[in-house]
């Protein structure tokens, strides 16, 4: 991702890759959503996202550790 990418003065590429298929057919139909359902699933989404990698952190400390 470039510096103008980053700062929202040029859109990112869509070379996105989702390796999940159900996921990904799920992807392509967000804009369908009501702004606040978008909200929503980003709330949701960063939830997730933001466990698994304090889980991962937590299993590199364990590891750490032992």
């Amino acid at each position: 991702m470039s510096l103008d990418e980053l700062a929202g003065r040029k859109p990112e590429d869509d070379d996105i890759v989702i390796n999940n298929q159900k996921l990904y057919e799920l992807y392509k139909k967000v804009n369908i959503l009501s702004d606040e359902d978008q909200k929503a699933l980003i709330i949701l989404l960063d939830s997730l996202v933001s466990r698994s990698q304090l889980n991962h952190v937590i299993g590199q400390s364990q590891e750490i550790r032992e």
